[in-house]
């Protein structure tokens, strides 16, 4: 996986915290919010995945 070799790492929680973004964001992680606060979880990457899955500003 090329995420792999690149040192990629992603994480992805079980439900929305907003401690927890907080917490990836300060690490300078990217964070993405998938479905809602209210009922979501996080999809956290560092850039490595991000440049590899080919996003905007990696």
């Amino acid at each position: 996986m090329p995420f792999v070799r690149n040192r990629g790492r992603v994480i992805i929680t079980n439900a929305y915290s907003p401690y927890k973004e907080r917490a990836f964001l300060e690490l300078g992680l990217r964070v993405f919010v998938l479905e809602n606060r209210a009922s979501g979880f996080l999809l956290v990457m560092n850039d490595a995945v991000a440049r590899d899955a080919g996003l905007a500003n990696a």
